[in-house]
């Protein structure tokens, strides 16, 4: 109690900075540690509301919000969570990477139809940004993205076809 005290201070004495958002994630952590996932979920929620003008912040948090429900064994809302940090902030890290890492979770679970359900949603995503930011810098962390999404399936050909570009493309 004394920690998240400490960690409180910080957060009330500067709550639009981001070393208010990094408190409140050691503050989320240690309810984590303590089991006390409500508790956990407010503090992230409270980053999500606080930094929604910084996505990597934002995204971080929501992306935690999913953790929480996997760790409990809720995959269901987990998913749900996971696709709100991609809606929500497709162009973070954390929204860029969430597609993957719901399709590779389906794959651990041997869920195969599940699998490549979210593996072709994922390659729709990428696509979809690359094809709105043609021609950018965007375009091309999101094809390396794609070729995360090809690898994860075994489709070698179709990942060094994509990262080829990505050197065709910018030298």
């Amino acid at each position: 109690q004394k920690i998240i005290s400490g960690y409180r201070r910080v957060e009330e004495r500067c709550p639009l900075e981001p070393i208010a958002a990094q408190s409140q994630f050691i503050i989320a952590q240690i309810y984590i540690s303590q089991k006390q996932y409500p508790k956990a979920k407010e503090e992230l929620v409270k980053i999500t509301q606080n930094f929604s003008s910084n996505p990597e912040l934002a995204s971080q948090a929501q992306f935690m919000i999913g953790s929480l429900y996997e760790g409990q064994g809720n995959w269901q809302q987990a998913s749900l969570e996971y696709e709100r940090v991609t809606d929500l902030f497709p162009l973070s890290s954390m929204g860029l990477r969430a597609p993957i890492y719901v399709a590779e979770y389906y794959q651990r679970a041997k869920l195969e139809a599940e699998a490549d359900t979210a593996y072709n949603k994922a390659v729709k995503h990428y696509r979809k940004i690359i094809n709105e930011y043609s021609g950018t810098s965007v375009a091309a962390v999101v094809k390396d993205y794609l070729a995360l999404t090809y690898v994860s399936q075994d489709r070698w050909n179709e990942a060094i076809g994509v990262w080829q570009t990505i050197v065709n493309e910018y030298p």
